[in-house]
C-alpha cells in the first residue's frame, strides 16, 4: 500500500472527532470542499470508504476508526513539537552542560543550577567538575556549553567567549569557636596556626603560597590539603586551624555562624569569575538566559559576601571582637613594615 499523505490523515480525524465536515474545515481555516477533496484522496489511497455515515453525525468504519486515531496522534506530535520549538527559541528548555571547579561545582554552582531548574523546570543539566584548563579545552572542543572559571585573557585567542560574573574575594577563615591569644600580633598567630591547605594543582594552592609569603609566612603547618570546598570548610568546623576562602564559598557557614573571618581582604586575592563559551554559542537563548540568572544570583553572593567583610561582620556576628582586634594588629603590622 502506498504511503498515507500525513495532512490528509489529521484533517480526516478532525471530521471523525467533530462529527461533521463543516466543522472539521471551520477548525482548520478551510473550505468545505477542500477538506472533502483530501478525504477523498486518502480513501482512494487505502481503496476502500472510511466512513459508513457521512452525513452529521459522520460514523467511521472500523479501518476509518484506526485512521482517525493515527491522525489524532499526529496532530498531538506536531502540537507538541511546535511547542518545544517555541520553548527552545524563548531559553526555556532544553540541556546546558555546565562546568566548573570542584571548589565551586560542588556547593556553590549546585544550588545555583537547582535554583534555575525551579524556575525554568523545562531545562536540564550535565554538571562536570574540572579545573580551568580542562574547562576550557572541552568549551572548544564543544563537550560543555558554558563554564565558570577564573577569567583569562587568553580565552579571546582560543575563540572563546567569556563574560564577567562576580568577583571573588578571599578571606582568612577560622573555626568560630577557635580564638586564639588575643595578645599576639595576627602574623604571630597565623605563623604558629595549624592550616588546611589546597590541593596542589588548584588555583587555590598559589593564591595561599603568594600571600602567605606577603605576609611573611612562608611555611604553612598544614594537616590536611582538600580540592574540595565542603571537606575544608567540615573540617575546618571541627579543628582550631585556619583556611584561604573565596567568601561566597562559604557564605552559609558565615550565615549559621560555624565559621568566622580572621582577616580579609588586605593582601588576599580578588579573582574575576566569569563564564566561558564557545563563540558559535553566541545567541544560544537558553545559554543566554542561564548565563545572565548566574550573573545575577553570583553578584547577589558577592554583595553578601562583601557584608561579612566589613568590621562588625554584618547579619551573622561573621566577625567577633578577636577578630576586629586581629584584622587592627595586621594593620599595624603592615604599616611598620611599609615604615621599615
Amino acid at each position: 500500500m502506498p504511503s498515507l499523505d500525513p495532512r490528509g490523515l489529521m484533517l480526516f480525524s478532525t471530521v471523525v472527532e467533530t462529527g461533521s465536515f463543516t466543522r472539521a474545515a471551520a477548525a482548520h481555516g478551510m473550505a468545505q470542499p477542500a477538506l472533502s477533496k483530501a478525504v477523498a484522496q486518502l480513501e482512494a489511497r487505502v481503496g476502500q470508504s472510511l466512513l459508513s455515515r457521512r452525513r452529521q453525525p459522520v460514523e467511521p468504519t472500523e479501518l476509518g476508526r484506526e485512521l482517525a486515531l493515527r491522525g489524532t496522534q499526529l496532530r498531538a506530535i506536531l502540537s507538541e513539537a511546535g511547542q518545544t520549538a517555541e520553548q527552545m527559541a524563548e531559553g526555556r528548555v532544553g540541556t546546558i552542560r555546565l562546568g566548573a571547579p570542584p571548589f565551586f561545582c560542588e556547593d556553590v554552582l549546585a544550588r545555583v543550577v537547582a535554583e534555575y531548574h525551579l524556575q525554568h523546570p523545562g531545562v536540564s543539566f550535565e554538571l562536570v567538575s574540572a579545573y580551568g584548563p580542562v574547562l576550557r579545552e572541552r568549551i572548544a572542543e564543544r563537550r560543555l556549553d558554558v563554564a565558570l572559571v577564573p577569567m583569562e585573557s587568553a580565552d579571546r585567542d582560543k575563540g572563546l567567549i567569556q563574560r564577567h560574573v562576580a568577583d571573588a574575594h578571599h578571606a582568612i577563615f577560622a573555626r568560630a569557636g577557635y580564638v586564639p591569644d588575643p595578645g599576639l600580633p595576627i602574623g604571630e598567630v597565623l605563623q604558629a596556626g595549624l592550616w588546611i591547605g589546597h590541593a596542589h594543582n588548584s588555583i587555590m594552592h598559589g593564591y595561599a603560597e603568594r600571600v602567605l609569603a606577603r605576609m611573611g609566612i612562608m611555611q604553612m603547618r598544614s594537616f590536611a590539603s582538600s580540592e574540595s570546598g565542603k571537606a575544608l570548610l567540615n573540617m575546618l568546623k571541627m579543628v582550631d586551624s585556619f583556611a584561604i576562602l573565596p567568601v561566597l564559598t562559604a557564605l552559609g557557614e558565615l550565615r549559621a555562624g560555624e565559621v568566622r573571618i580572621v582577616t580579609g581582604p588586605g593582601e588576599l586575592p580578588i579573582v574575576a569569575l566569569g563564564t566561558v563559551t564557545h563563540h558559535a554559542s553566541q545567541g544560544n537563548p537558553l545559554l543566554g538566559s542561564f548565563e545572565t540568572f548566574v550573573g545575577r544570583r553570583f553578584r547577589e553572593m558577592q554583595e553578601e559576601g562583601a557584608a561579612f567583610l566589613r568590621p562588625g561582620g554584618g547579619d551573622g556576628g561573621a566577625q567577633d571582637d578577636t577578630t576586629a582586634r586581629a584584622r587592627r594588629s595586621l594593620t599595624a603590622s603592615q604599616a611598620a613594615e611599609t615604615r621599615k
